[in-house]
């Protein structure tokens, strides 16, 4: 889960349960896949994805931290499901369906409600 704050100093979080990843201007600099991918290629076998500080994401994320949690959203653009959020210091992150099946992909919430919640099977983002 991930939350950042928008222009009027709300918070929102968002539940992702499709691929994603973090620019930096044009540069990749985290990416869901890289959570099940260990730091250290010769530990493949013992590796669990599940522990702390051992994927590369881990790694990304940490590298990366003041970069992508220190800012706020300055927009958010819905592409036939897809979703593009920029942040105030040139961070983009980019949530990209990858399925055809019908689940639910991503929620945008705060404590108080949700805001859209993503479904092949309605094939909209739903308020």
């Amino acid at each position: 889960m991930l939350g950042f704050e928008n222009n009027d100093g709300h918070y929102i979080m968002l539940h992702i349960q499709t691929f994603f990843r973090v620019k930096f201007f044009k540069k990749t600099i985290a990416c869901s896949d890289d959570m099940y991918r260990p730091i250290k290629e010769n530990e493949i076998d013992e590796f669990d994805w599940t522990e702390p500080n051992t994927s590369v994401f881990d790694k990304s994320i940490k590298e990366n931290t003041n970069l992508i949690f220190e800012n706020q959203v300055v927009d958010i653009a819905f592409i036939d499901g897809d979703i593009k959020i920029e942040l105030s210091n040139n961070i983009r992150l980019e949530i990209l369906v990858n399925t055809v099946e019908s689940e639910e992909k991503y929620r945008v919430f705060d404590k108080e409600k949700t805001y859209f919640v993503f479904c092949l099977e309605w094939n909209t983002t739903y308020k």
